[in-house]
Order: structure tokens, then C-alpha cells, then sequence
């Protein structure tokens, strides 16, 4: 962010969003704004977070704010202002309007995407460490996989084993599904009852100190056919081949293709429907996405999802993803929970 104003060529930067703030700051309370000019960095908060913004943010003047932030924002004068065009409400942008009446708006979100993408080693090693609590997680969660367990049981164990292991909480819903609802690519829990001979989709991620871990495995309870064996063969080969390419200056859609590539050696890439992965940070989904239409290329540090997915309607699903953080000469895989086929009797 040192060179924001050389880049972006603005007054100021204005941001709310919880997890900008956090990222520019460390201020942690997700509710209030941060202003940098040239000169000065400000925190503003009500009462509630204003001991915390004390302790959390270095270099910050900390104001409490008793009227509504505008009544602080009115204090400044701006010809030009970054705000983040795709966090701001309409009535927020309206009455920041009502302020800098002459200050042309200039939205900065795909700055803040961009630069949050590439993330230093501290970074890295906080994602690292969320990872591997998810790894411990699927050990535990194998144990208790039998005949009539429900989703949202499996689900509740596995958020409760992170958060006791070391967790901040968890970064995102869940997915626990099984049989015909792993086709499902978000699917949520429920009290569906296991049964023999069909998949179970684990999908479920915590934070370290704000930042998300991620991962996918599927397994079977039951003895599985064949076809279900060379699908879930298939859908590996195409992870573990996608991982095995990526590397600093590889285009993200190229990684992407070649996913769908190998799905189409059996005719079932059109049976994955989403992008292969996502950047990881302190939001579950960051820059840059492994999308057929991303522009963007991956550079060292940055770390992506790599996660495809078949899904047959009524029949089944299958998905397998870990972590990966870019390097030079390729990639350092984050998450080393088994992927070979695992079948539960």
C-alpha cells in the first residue's frame, strides 16, 4: 500500500469493508472505516471498538466518532477519493456525496484484489497452519463415518474438532452431503441419514488469525463400482495433474482448461460446471480466480484452490481440493490429507 497514491493518483482512500480494514490496519472489529492520506492514517470507530483499535492498529490515529462517521468525514476536504466500489452501499455513497459535493469517486476494489492476491510469507504461513488443522480434521471426521450418521453431525464435529485445535472459527459454511446430494456443489447440511455404497463430500475450512484454510475430500461408505472408481480416478488425475503445472507466470485460465481437458477424456467435462479454484486470504474467495475467463497470470506467493468437480444430477457428485501457494519454480501444496480412493466398510 505504499505506493498507493502513485498508482491510483487520489486524495485519499476511504474503506469499510471488514476485511480491507483488517488487512490495512489489523483492526479486527468489521465495523467502522479507515482513511490514508498522503500524510496521515486514521481509524474510525464508535465507542464500542475504540479500546480495541488502540491495542489492534499501529501508526493510526484512533477517532471515536459520536454522530455517524460522516460527521467525522465532513472534517476533511478531498478533490479526489478511493472508495471500494463494490462494498459501498448506494445510500452510504449518497451521503458521502452529500460531504465531497466537488470529489470525484474513484473506485479501487480490483486494486485492493490485486494487491491483497500476492500475500507475504506471514500470510502464507497462517493459511499454512489453517490448513493443516483442517487435515486433522479429516483424520478425526474418518472415525466417524457409519451407516444412518447425518450430515449436520459430521458437519457440527468437524467445526467443533477445528475450533478446539487450534481455530479461530471457521471459514465458511460447511458442506457435509451424501449420495445424490454431493452433486450439490454448495450443498448444505441436513438431516439426511448415510447409507451404504455412496459418496460422502467433505467440504469445510477454519481461520488463523483471520485467514482461511480450504479443502474438499470424498470418500465412500461401501463397497463402490467400478464407473464409480474410474470417475473418482479421473476427477484425481485432473487435480493432481492441474497442481503438478502451476507455477509463477502460468496463466489462470490455461490451468483451468487443462483440468477440462483431462475430464474430457472420459466425456464428462461438461458435467464440471465451475471455475477449478480461488484465490485464498482473509475472504474464502479472493483474486485470482482459476477461471476459463481470468486475464490474470499467478505469481509467486499467491495462493489458489485447485478443486474440480463432476456432478451427476440424482447420481452423485465428486470433488478433490487442496491449497496451493505459488512459487517460482512451481507450487508448495498446502493441504496433505490422503486423496488416493477411500472406501469406508
Amino acid at each position: 500500500m505504499d505506493n498507493i497514491f502513485n498508482d491510483l493518483k487520489v486524495d485519499g482512500v476511504l474503506i469499510t469493508s471488514p476485511h480491507n480494514m483488517r488487512y490495512l490496519s489489523g483492526f479486527t472489529g468489521g465495523e467502522g472505516a479507515v482513511l490514508i492520506t498522503p500524510t496521515e492514517k486514521f481509524i474510525f470507530v464508535d465507542g464500542r471498538y475504540t479500546i480495541q483499535a488502540k491495542q489492534q492498529t499501529i501508526g493510526f490515529n484512533v477517532v471515536e466518532f459520536k454522530n455517524g462517521l460522516t460527521s467525522e468525514l465532513e472534517k476533511f476536504d478531498f478533490i479526489s477519493l478511493g472508495i471500494e466500489d463494490d462494498f459501498v452501499t448506494f445510500s452510504f455513497y449518497k451521503k458521502l456525496k452529500e460531504v465531497y459535493k466537488k470529489c470525484e469517486f474513484i473506485g479501487i476494489s480490483a486494486y485492493l484484489d490485486i494487491k491483497r492476491s500476492v500475500k507475504t510469507d506471514d500470510e502464507v504461513a497462517f493459511i499454512k497452519k489453517a490448513e493443516e488443522i483442517g487435515d486433522k480434521a479429516f483424520s478425526y471426521v474418518l472415525k466417524l463415518i457409519k451407516e444412518d450418521v447425518t450430515e449436520k453431525y459430521l458437519a457440527e464435529e468437524i467445526e467443533h474438532f477445528m475450533k478446539v485445535n487450534g481455530a479461530d472459527g471457521i471459514a465458511f459454511d460447511t458442506i457435509v452431503a451424501f449420495g445424490e446430494r454431493c452433486a450439490l456443489p454448495h450443498a448444505y447440511p441436513t438431516d439426511r441419514k448415510l447409507k451404504r455404497n455412496e459418496f460422502v463430500l467433505f467440504d469445510y475450512g477454519c481461520t488463523v488469525n483471520g485467514y482461511c484454510g480450504d479443502m474438499t475430500r470424498t470418500v465412500y461408505f461401501g463397497k463402490a463400482t467400478l464407473e464409480e472408481r474410474e470417475i473418482y480416478d479421473l476427477v484425481l488425475k485432473a487435480q493432481t495433474e492441474s497442481v503438478r503445472i502451476i507455477k509463477s507466470g502460468v496463466k489462470c485460465s490455461d490451468v483451468h482448461n487443462f483440468a477440462k481437458e483431462i475430464l474430457k477424456l472420459k466425456g464428462v467435462d461438461s458435467y464440471f460446471n465451475h471455475s477449478l479454484g480461488h484465490g485464498v486470504g482473509l475472504k474464502i474467495h479472493e483474486m485470482p480466480n482459476l477461471s476459463p475467463k481470468s486475464t490474470l497470470t499467478l505469481k509467486e506467493n499467491m495462493v489458489v484452490s485447485v478443486e474440480p468437480g463432476v456432478y451427476f444430477e440424482n447420481k452423485y457428485g465428486i470433488r478433490i481440493e487442496d491449497l496451493v501457494s505459488v512459487t517460482k519454480e512451481g507450487c508448495c501444496n498446502l493441504t496433505k490429507s490422503n486423496k488416493s480412493f477411500i472406501e469406508i466398510n
